[in-house]
C-alpha cells in the first residue's frame, strides 16, 4: 500500500503523522490503526449488554417524562467526569 492509495479524506492525516515521526512507516501506522479498531470492537462486545441496559433505561425515563435538556445533561456529565478523574 502507498500513501496515494489512502482515501483523500485521510491522506493528509497520514502524511502529518508520518511527518511528525510518530510512525516509522505507513505499515506501522496502519498496524496501529488496526490494533485500535480491534480494541474498540472488543470493548463494544464486552460492554454490549451494559450499553443496551443503559439505552433501555434512557428510553424508559423518556417515556416517563424524565428527560433533561442538553445543557443540563452536559453539566451533569462534566461534574461526573470531574468527580471520577479528580479534576476541577
Amino acid at each position: 500500500m502507498t500513501i496515494e492509495s489512502i482515501p483523500d479524506d485521510l491522506r493528509s492525516f497520514v502524511q502529518d503523522e508520518l511527518g511528525r515521526g510518530n510512525y516509522r512507516s505507513l505499515e506501522e501506522l496502519l498496524a496501529e490503526g488496526l490494533r485500535l479498531l480491534r480494541e474498540r470492537e472488543a470493548f463494544i462486545e464486552e460492554h454490549r449488554e451494559e450499553l443496551r441496559e443503559q439505552i433501555a433505561e434512557g428510553v424508559a425515563q423518556a417515556e416517563r417524562g424524565e428527560l433533561v435538556d442538553g445543557q443540563e445533561a452536559l453539566e451533569r456529565l462534566h461534574r461526573d467526569l470531574d468527580e471520577r478523574f479528580g479534576e476541577g
